[in-house]
C-alpha cells in the first residue's frame, strides 16, 4: 500500500541524485532568456497600437508570453516522448496480448451463437436440424451443414448461386464456395495458420460427427440426452477443410487439441470453444474428462454429464 501511494516519491529520489547541472549551460538559457524577454518587450510595445496615449502592452504581459512558449516546448516535447512511448509498446506483442486474446475469444464465440441461431431458424422452418452432409448416388459428396445455413445467415444471395444438384466441388459451384464467411472464419485462427490454398474458403469450425449422419437430419426431440448438454459444432486448428466441404466433421471423443482431425482451440487458457445444441457457445478446458466429453458428443447416449 505504501508503495502503491508514495512510489513515485521514491522513484523521484532516486533520480533527484542522478541528475548532474551544468551551471554554464543555465547561465547561457537565462542569458538567451532574457534576451529575447527584452527583445519581445521591445517589439511589443512599440508596434502595438496606443490607448489614450498609454501603450497597453506591459511588462508582465512580456513574461507571460515568454512563460507560455516554454509550457508549450514542454508540452510539445512531453507530446513527443508519449507519442514515441505508444508506438514502442505497440510493437510489443505481450503488452495487447491479452487484450486480443479476450478479443478473439469474444469473436469466435459470437460465431458459433450466429451459427447456433441459424440452425434453430433452420429447425423452426424444417422441424429438423441440418444433416452432417450429404451424398448423392455412389457415394459423391452433395453439401455441408454449413451450406444449408447460410440463408440464415444473411448469405440467400450466395446460396442461391450454389447448384444443390452439383456436388460442392463442381465447376460450377467453384465460384460460390469459393466465397470467404465471416461466420466461419476466426480471428485468431487466421493469424496462426498457414492454409494450403485449394481455391475453396475454408471454415475454422466443424460439426460433432456424432451428432448426425450423412442424409440424416435430426429434431429436437431425438436429442434426449438434453440440449445444453450436447455439443453441435466447435473450434478446430488444423486441418481445415472448406466451408462447402460435407465431410468437415469431427469426432470429440479424439480430445480437444490432441489430434489434428479433433476439436482445438488457439487460446492461452488451453480451451476450445464449441456450440451448444440449446443455441449458446462456451468453451470447454481441453483437460476435460474424456468420459464427459464422449458424452456431450453424444445426442441420445443416456450418460450422466455432471459440471464441465
Amino acid at each position: 500500500m505504501i508503495h502503491t501511494c508514495f512510489g513515485w516519491y521514491f522513484i523521484l529520489k532516486k533520480a533527484c541524485t542522478e541528475i548532474r547541472f551544468d551551471f554554464l549551460k543555465i547561465a547561457e538559457f537565462l542569458l538567451v532568456s532574457v534576451l529575447f524577454l527584452g527583445l519581445a518587450h521591445y517589439l511589443a510595445r512599440s508596434f502595438l497600437p496606443r490607448s489614450e496615449n498609454v501603450r497597453i502592452w506591459r511588462f508582465r504581459n512580456s513574461v507571460s508570453m515568454l512563460l507560455g512558449l516554454f509550457a508549450s516546448f514542454a508540452a510539445g516535447l512531453a507530446f513527443v516522448g508519449t507519442v514515441h512511448q505508444v508506438g514502442w509498446l505497440a510493437q510489443e506483442p505481450k503488452i495487447f496480448h491479452g487484450m486480443r486474446d479476450a478479443s478473439d475469444r469474444t469473436s469466435s464465440r459470437n460465431n458459433l451463437f450466429s451459427m447456433g441461431l441459424a440452425a434453430h431458424n433452420y429447425h423452426d422452418r424444417w422441424n429438423f436440424f441440418p444433416a452432417g452432409g450429404s451424398l448423392f448416388a455412389r457415394g459423391v459428396p452433395g453439401h455441408s451443414w454449413q451450406t444449408e445455413l447460410l440463408p440464415f445467415i444473411d448469405h440467400q444471395a450466395l446460396f442461391s448461386q450454389i447448384d444443390l444438384q452439383q456436388p460442392w466441388f463442381a465447376r460450377k459451384n467453384q465460384q460460390p464456395f469459393a466465397t470467404e464467411i465471416y461466420y466461419f472464419k476466426s480471428a485468431a485462427i487466421n493469424r496462426m495458420s498457414h492454409e494450403v490454398r485449394t481455391g475453396y474458403a475454408v471454415s475454422h469450425y466443424a460439426e460433432n460427427s456424432r451428432l448426425t449422419s450423412f442424409g440424416k437430419p435430426i429434431s429436437l426431440n431425438e436429442i434426449r440426452d438434453g440440449m445444453s448438454t450436447t455439443l453441435f459444432a466447435g473450434e478446430v486448428i488444423s486441418n481445415f477443410k472448406p466451408w462447402g466441404d460435407p465431410t468437415n466433421r469431427r469426432d470429440p471423443a479424439l480430445g480437444l487439441n490432441s489430434s489434428p482431425e479433433g476439436f482445438g482451440g488457439p487460446w492461452k487458457n488451453a480451451s476450445t470453444g464449441f456450440l451448444l445444441g440449446d443455441g449458446t457457445a462456451r468453451y470447454i478446458s481441453n483437460n476435460i474428462d474424456p468420459k464427459i466429453l464422449k458424452a456431450l458428443a453424444t445426442p441420445d447416449g443416456g450418460e450422466a454429464v455432471g459440471e464441465f
